[in-house]
C-alpha cells in the first residue's frame, strides 16, 4: 500500500508520501511520485495516494492526474476533483485487479485552502476480495460534533497501510509546532520537512509495504503572513536527496512541469547555438511559446494505461 500523512493549518498545509513501487513478479523500487500540486481559479490543493502505484506498463497515477486535468483551467477545485473522481471511477477497476489476493483499494487524499478555508478530501475505491463489487466514495472532511470546531478539516490524515502503524508519542504536537514555527519565520520549512521524512521512515521500519524514501510538499495560503510560496524536498531515507525533477504541478490547466522542460531545452539550444548573450535576448520569445504550447490544450481523454 504505502503512507500518506499530511498536517494542516489555518496558513500552510504539508503533505508526506513514501516513494515504495512494488508489483507481482518486478522489483521493488524506490522512486515513484505519489504526488502532485493542483491551484485551480480558488484555491490551491497538495494530492498524494496509496494502493496502486504503477500499471502493469508502468504508469503511475500521478502522470495520469496531470494529463486528464491538464487543459482545464476554468474549474474549481472542487469540480477538479470531480473530475478526477469520475476518471478515477472510470478507469482504475481494471488496474486494482492486478493487485496480489484479498481486498484492492486506492486511496486519494487532498488537503487545500479554497479561498481562506481549508478544507481536505478524499477519493477512496475498494474491490472485494472475490473482486465482483467496487466500493466508491468522494469524501470532504470537516469535524460535525465539536462547538468550537465545527465545519473545519481535521489537521492531520494518513491513508494506506501505513495509517497504522504506531508513531512515537506526542508526534502530532511536535508536528504542530514545528509548522507553526515555520509560519513564524522561526525557522525554515526543511526543518518541518526533515521531521515528516522522520515519520516517514519511522512508519517503513513498521510496515514493509511503505518505503524508507519519501517526498515532502508544502504551500502557504495565498495570503498566508509567510511568502515563501511552498516547495517540496525528495528524501533517501531522512537525507535530502537533490536528484529528479519535481512532482508534477498544475496551475490554472497549465502544466508547469512540462512548460518547464520545453523552456529549458530551447534555452539549452539557444545557448549551444549563440552563446549567453543570444540566448537572454529570445528568452521573452522562448517563455512565450513554451506557455503557446500549454494553452488550449484538450484535456487527456485517453486511457490509463
Amino acid at each position: 500500500m504505502s503512507l500518506i500523512l499530511t498536517v494542516g493549518t489555518k496558513q500552510s498545509i504539508w503533505l508526506v508520501a513514501d516513494r515504495r513501487l512494488s508489483l507481482r513478479s518486478r522489483p521493488v523500487k524506490e522512486d515513484a511520485t505519489k504526488v502532485m500540486v493542483l491551484e485551480t481559479r480558488d484555491g490551491i490543493a497538495i494530492l498524494g495516494y496509496a494502493g496502486l502505484g504503477a500499471t502493469t506498463r508502468g504508469t503511475e497515477p500521478s502522470d495520469w492526474m496531470n494529463k486528464v486535468l491538464r487543459g482545464r483551467g476554468a474549474l474549481t477545485l472542487e469540480q477538479a476533483l470531480g473530475v478526477l473522481a469520475d476518471a478515477m471511477r472510470q478507469q482504475l477497476p481494471r488496474h486494482l485487479q492486478i493487485m496480489p489476493r484479498g481486498p484492492a483499494a486506492h486511496s486519494l487524499v487532498a488537503s487545500a485552502f479554497v479561498g481562506e478555508e481549508r478544507r481536505l478530501y478524499t477519493i477512496d475505491m475498494a474491490l472485494s476480495p472475490d473482486r465482483r463489487t467496487i466500493a466508491f466514495g468522494y469524501t470532504r472532511h470537516q469535524f460535525e460534533y465539536s462547538p468550537r470546531k465545527i465545519g473545519k478539516a481535521p489537521p492531520f490524515a494518513r491513508g494506506g497501510s501505513g495509517a497504522l502503524a504506531g508513531l512515537h508519542a506526542g508526534w502530532r504536537r511536535e508536528a504542530l509546532r514545528l509548522v507553526k514555527a515555520n509560519e513564524r519565520g522561526q525557522i525554515s520549512p526543511r526543518v518541518v520537512a526533515d521531521a515528516l521524512a522522520q515519520l516517514n521512515y519511522e512508519t517503513h521500519r513498521q510496515d514493509q509495504f511503505v518505503g524508507p524514501n519519501c517526498i515532502v510538499i508544502w504551500r502557504y495560503r495565498r495570503d498566508a503572513r509567510v511568502k515563501w510560496g511552498g516547495g517540496y524536498q525528495a528524501y533517501v531515507g531522512t537525507s535530502p536527496d537533490g536528484k529528479g525533477s519535481g512532482p508534477p504541478t498544475l496551475v490554472s490547466g497549465l502544466d508547469m512541469m512540462a512548460i518547464s522542460k520545453e523552456f529549458l531545452g530551447a534555452f539549452s539550444k539557444q545557448i549551444d547555438e549563440g552563446g549567453w548573450e543570444k540566448a537572454g535576448s529570445e528568452m521573452s520569445k522562448i517563455l512565450q511559446e513554451a506557455f503557446a504550447g500549454q494553452i488550449g490544450v484538450k484535456p487527456d481523454e485517453g486511457p490509463f494505461e
